[in-house]
């Protein structure tokens, strides 16, 4: 077997992963050994695709599909204690006509938080419609406890339905609300970001809900912020003080860093009132904040074909938005072979972790550029891989069967461990699932 090889480039950091034979397992011993066959579980049973995975403090795993929960024990097996057999099915609001779920998260207390959308039929009595215009359309967010079951002091019954009052495109019409991402702060407070349908355009919100699910009146007007000019917004990310950072768009190249303080008002003391513009291809799902309050984000570098892979060059922002040129001027590119795409997130110790879609080689029973492996990445605190993770920084992560298709789906990061979770496509698609030890003893 040929070795792993770290090489240094005028361009960068290279890892030369693409030596090594398709059967190398990578990170032999961080594969969390007591989580399925190896640390890997293709989830058995389960129909619906997979949207979102979290993490449960008991060490559990909660997937999500469009129509229902399923819960995994510790060792990967489906826990029948939960719901209804392991699984609890989404229940139409009343006048509901059509609702599913998108992502899924876990509070301070270990009760599972599981944010949709919920579309209304014009005879609901929600909204007084005019005839063939828009259906109105409300963010649905859902709490349960530990064992599946819907929290009773959550909302009505444990179900809210809100558009945190925003506009609707025009008179006649109904409020479109799409949420797109989620968080919890440390006040169990469930933080959303998406868009919704303006008269001239669709705009982009962030709004807030308190821990029994009301729309906050504490965070900016009424519970929601609403920027203007911008089309795009990205995972939200709350620091030590509950404040708020996401990354939006302005069109395809232009983004932009806002942080809101705790009140959901734009906090004067970052960039230029509150934001600032971050240069290059930035994904907007790429921040990070630090122990020490620092922001990353990552600019994503394009290859040449059969001459330079892909790869991201990390940027570091002190707390007060400006760039921290210590880091900028030591901080490497790194250029990974057959990288496809990644999810970033940082672990209890502010280091960063990627998840990455790693692409095939070309192979008669393989059309080159497909996702064939997923990779868990850990970089230190200079930005470089930490080539004490894995194999020269990584752990590969292959689900085995003939010629799969594996797409990453999210990346959860709880105490000291992470679950990548994906869909893995043969000739169906079936949930993956990947649990890895970040500290192991």
């Amino acid at each position: 077997m040929k070795k792993i090889k770290l090489l240094l480039a005028p361009l960068g950091i290279l890892l030369a992963l693409s030596s090594l034979s398709p059967g190398f397992v990578f990170g032999v011993g961080l594969l969390d050994p007591d989580f399925g066959n190896e640390g890997k579980v293709v989830v058995p049973g389960f129909e619906e695709y997979l949207l979102d995975a979290a993490l449960l403090p008991d060490h559990r795993v909660v997937i999500i599909g469009p129509k229902q929960l399923l819960a995994l024990l510790p060792s990967g097996e489906v826990d029948r204690g939960f719901g209804q057999w392991g699984q609890t099915q989404l229940s139409l609001p009343s006048g509901a006509k059509e609702a599913s779920f998108s992502l899924v998260l876990t509070d301070s207390q270990g009760r599972i938080v599981v944010v949709g959308a919920c579309d209304f039929a014009e005879s609901s009595g929600v909204h007084n419609l005019v005839e063939g215009r828009d259906l109105p359309r409300q963010i649905m967010i859902q709490r349960y406890l530990p064992d599946g079951k819907l929290d009773p002091s959550f909302g009505t019954g444990g179900t809210v339905l809100t558009d945190f009052g925003l506009p609707p495109s025009g008179p006649g019409f109904a409020p479109r609300v799409f949420p797109h991402n989620a968080e919890i702060d440390g006040q169990d407070r469930i933080l959303i970001t998406g868009n919704y349908r303006a008269p001239a355009s669709e705009e982009i919100f962030v709004g807030r809900l308190s821990a029994g699910g009301e729309d906050d009146p504490s965070f900016a007007q009424d519970g929601v912020y609403t920027p203007s000019g911008y089309e795009w917004v990205g995972r939200p990310v709350t620091d030590k003080q509950d404040g708020v950072f996401f990354i939006t768009s302005r069109g395809p190249h232009k983004r932009v860093l806002i942080h809101l303080a705790e009140t959901g008002e734009p906090d004067s003391g970052f960039g230029d009132n509150g934001g600032r513009p971050v240069s290059g291809t930035v994904g907007l799902g790429s921040l990070g904040i630090d122990a020490y309050g620092r922001i990353t984000f990552f600019n994503q570098l394009f290859g040449q074909r059969g001459r330079l892979p892909n790869g991201f060059r990390i940027r570091r922002l002190l707390p007060d938005g400006t760039l921290d040129r210590v880091f900028a001027e030591n901080a490497p590119a790194v250029r990974v072979p057959r990288l496809y795409d990644w999810q970033t997130r940082t672990d209890d110790q502010g280091r960063i972790l990627l998840a990455m879609e790693l692409k095939n080689t070309a192979k008669r029973d393989r059309p080159p550029g497909l996702p064939v492996a997923l990779g868990l990445m850990r970089l230190r605190a200079d930005g470089a891989p930490d080539r004490s993770f894995g194999a020269a920084g990584i752990v590969r992560i292959q689900f085995g069967g003939r010629s799969p298709e594996i797409h990453l789906v999210s990346l959860q990061v709880q105490g000291g461990e992470a679950l990548l979770a994906g869909s893995r496509c043969v000739s169906r698609c079936q949930s993956a699932l990947a649990r890895i030890r970040l500290n192991p003893s």
